[in-house]
């Protein structure tokens, strides 16, 4: 049977044409439900992918059928709104597929229909909102759908870039933000129940909102350069507001990690406020550059001071965001200031140092944090007035007699290592002391509550160290990181890892450099984290350095094979439009692919070490192949594959905007090719016989190309490679059907 036109499809189309509305949706749910089987599918589809089961073959064939995925959409806008649940929920099973997704995004009638569909869903749960103690029977399905709604559109806006880029157009800013907070007073502290839904409902637009403003990474900038931008600050102050009161009424739902068991998951409430936080920096950074204008009126001083009543509601770990954009925005305020006085020459910053001494303060971690502050605020008017060497120096031998009690105290002052770095870059330190200053960094960037900055800093200065990157300009260390390039000399390293670090302290830089990496990347998307500065790229070559030097460090570095796979997909997909545009192309784009090869040429290397790691320990080997090929392995290196055949190939490469013609793939082909080796090893795949098939090149399944009907001895991933290939292939297919 024809795919597409298989009898569980028919049957589909069948209810969806009789408009059986309730039949069609139980078929839709029900293959939904039995292929996830309480998994997510994203972490499953590798698997099911490389042995299919029959449920997935009929989901597979009712997605890639255009007629059937209207139909899916069809059926949710014929179903009463408090039935539809549970099919916004199979649609959000679905579409937590990468591939899956892009089907959806791809079909026009499917994202409006959900545009339509969620603000009629909107508008009823908001008019069925009450506040009895008791949840009312409409309400539940209703705030559920908002729920699963936004939970699809986070999904979109993650999986499909085509979807990404234009969601502001189709009108899904102004959705998404409609959905929490409703309208009216939040809830009561008699109504736990209801305040409990709308956690996860709060969890989910921000979650949506979140990828909708970082991907691609400009996108914050057009909303807060648009008309959109007073009423985007006024939806957050109003987000703040609903997430205080439930702070404060309902604490049951903020439970903490506790010592004895750190590994307990965050709430809904506690995951909703940590990306609030990230996304009220990342708005007001942003609007600093862009519209510096809506950051001077009163409703910003409204956001600051609702800002402040959060502290106190909030665990440790988000306190420590809290006070970093609340540090933030004082420091907008100053600069905006005309009363705000410039230094007129070093002896005037000599005594505003002087004013505050690390040695001998009765409040050593609080003078720390003044003196960091004074030193970033001054750098933002005057830096050059920092970089005397007497400064410097003074204050390095300080941090230098303070290395230990910071180091080791729990809760030490979290910009230390911005100041730390600071004397480095500038001061005259002997490389016996250089082990001092990498242990504390590692130290710093091991624990937990050492807040955005200091992160960002402590990896810049570790590249630094390892020879990641080249020296860079001291005074970056004292300016926005987050908004700012660093920029490179010609002055070589300055040391190498095994006289830096410690093996124990190399395994805690692996952990929570990947960690890191995986976190940032997952909550601003990955093109987005990469694009906005060098922090990632750094934490990436930290890792590198250290799984070289210490190769059991390796074996756990499958763990971010999914992120691997999520960036070559993406950075493949670019590469191929690019292609299509030739010059017209995103000037933008561009130079986000320039900056992503590298960083994916970075984590290719760390990967392969981790195979070669896994190799050697029997048994682990085997393990290390079906996990990662089940969390895209073997896609990673397909599309590794493509994206270095687009680079390497003369034909490709002319059609290739200039600013990346002749560009160096960084090792993509060789170590691509290598892993794939061992993956077709063992699963039996192959590769398309047409040399240079810029298409698939290689399966990721097994059989999934098409063989030469004549000799067998051939495969293509498509008619286009075997027509191609004709010409070449000739000769040896006549000898084998003669033979």
């Amino acid at each position: 049977m024809a795919e597409g036109k298989s009898k569980f499809v028919n049957s589909f189309l069948q209810a969806v044409g009789e408009k059986k509305f309730a039949k069609a949706a139980d078929l839709f749910v029900s293959v939904t439900d039995e292929v996830v089987a309480d998994k997510p599918l994203s972490s499953i589809e590798q698997q099911l992918q490389l042995k299919p089961t029959k449920p997935y073959k009929k989901l597979c064939r009712l997605i890639k059928d255009k007629k059937a995925l209207c139909g899916v959409f069809q059926t949710l806008l014929g179903l009463k709104l408090e039935d539809s649940p549970a099919t916004i929920c199979a649609i959000r099973y679905v579409c937590m597929s990468r591939s899956f997704a892009k089907q959806v995004a791809s079909c026009s009638s499917a994202v409006t229909a959900l545009h339509q569909f969620g603000t009629r869903l909107q508008q009823r749960a908001q008019a069925s909102l009450t506040h009895t103690p008791a949840l009312l029977a409409p309400e539940r399905p209703l705030l559920y759908g908002c729920y699963f709604l936004t939970r699809v559109l986070e999904s979109l806006l993650s999986n499909s870039q085509e979807f990404a880029e234009s969601a502001l157009a189709q009108g899904y800013l102004p959705l998404i933000t409609s959905f929490f907070p409703l309208a009216g007073d939040p809830p009561g502290p008699a109504e736990l129940d209801r305040a409990d839904i709308l956690a996860d409902l709060a969890l989910g637009t921000m979650t949506a909102f979140s990828n909708l403003a970082s991907n691609p990474p400009e996108q914050t900038e057009k909303i807060l350069s648009s008309e959109a931008a007073p009423s985007l600050l006024s939806w957050l102050i109003r987000f703040c507001k609903s997430m205080h009161s439930m702070l404060r009424n309902f604490p049951m739902l903020q439970q903490e990690r506790l010592a004895s068991n750190p590994g307990l998951p965050l709430t809904s409430l506690q995951e909703a406020m940590h990306r609030l936080l990230f996304n009220l920096c990342n708005v007001c950074g942003t609007a600093d550059r862009v519209n510096p204008t809506i950051l001077m009126g009163n409703e910003f001083e409204e956001l600051i001071r609702v800002v402040e009543k959060l502290k106190p509601l909030v665990g440790d770990s988000d306190k420590q965001n809290v006070e970093h954009f609340l540090r933030e925005a004082q420091r907008f305020k100053m600069r905006d200031s005309e009363g705000y006085g410039v230094p007129a020459d070093l002896g005037t910053v000599l005594v505003m140092l002087q004013s505050v001494k690390l040695g001998g303060a009765p409040d050593p971690a609080k003078a720390v944090n003044e003196l960091a502050d004074r030193l970033w605020s001054l750098s933002i008017i005057e830096s050059k007035l920092l970089l005397g060497a007497g400064i410097v120096d003074t204050l390095l031998g300080t941090m230098l007699s303070e290395m230990r009690r910071v180091h080791e105290a729990q809760g030490g002052p979290l910009d230390f290592v911005r100041l730390l770095a600071f004397c480095f870059y500038k001061g005259r330190v002997p490389p016996a002391d250089w082990p001092k200053y990498s242990h504390a960094l590692v130290g710093a960037i091991s624990r937990e509550l050492v807040d955005g900055v200091s992160i960002n800093t402590a990896w810049h200065f570790l590249a630094v160290l390892v020879g990641a990157r080249d020296w860079f300009e001291p005074h970056m260390v004292c300016s926005d990181f987050l908004d700012s390039r660093t920029t490179t000399r010609p002055q070589p390293a300055v040391g190498s890892m095994p006289s830096l670090l410690s093996e124990r302290d190399a395994e805690k830089l692996v952990e929570q450099g990947l960690k890191w990496i995986d976190q940032v990347c997952y909550s601003q998307g990955v093109m987005s984290a990469i694009g906005r500065d060098d922090r990632v790229q750094d934490a990436a070559g930290v890792v590198l350095f250290a799984c070289v030097e210490f190769p059991a460090t390796c074996v756990q570095v499958e763990l971010f094979t999914k992120l691997l796979a999520a960036l070559s997909e993406r950075l493949a997909t670019d590469f191929k439009r690019c292609s299509e545009l030739g010059a017209a192309s995103n000037e933008a784009k561009v130079e986000e692919m320039q900056r992503s090869v590298p960083f994916l040429g970075t984590l290719l290397r760390i990967f392969g070490l981790a195979l070669d790691s896994c190799w050697q320990l029997e048994s682990a080997g085997e393990t290390f192949l079906w996990e990662t090929a089940r969390d895209g392995g073997t896609l990673t290196c397909q599309n590794v594959l493509r994206i270095s055949r687009a680079l390497s190939s003369s034909s490709a490469s002319s059609s290739l905007p200039g600013a990346l013609n002749g560009m160096s793939d960084e090792g993509l082909g060789s170590e691509g090719m290598r892993i794939w080796t061992v993956y077709a090893a063992k699963f039996n795949l192959k590769p398309c016989s047409r040399l240079a098939c810029t298409g698939e090149v290689v399966e990721i399944r097994q059989k999934t190309f098409n063989l030469c009907s004549a000799c067998h001895g051939a495969q293509y991933c498509s008619r286009e490679c075997q027509k191609v290939d004709w010409k070449t292939h000739k000769a040896e297919c006549k000898k084998s059907v003669v033979s």
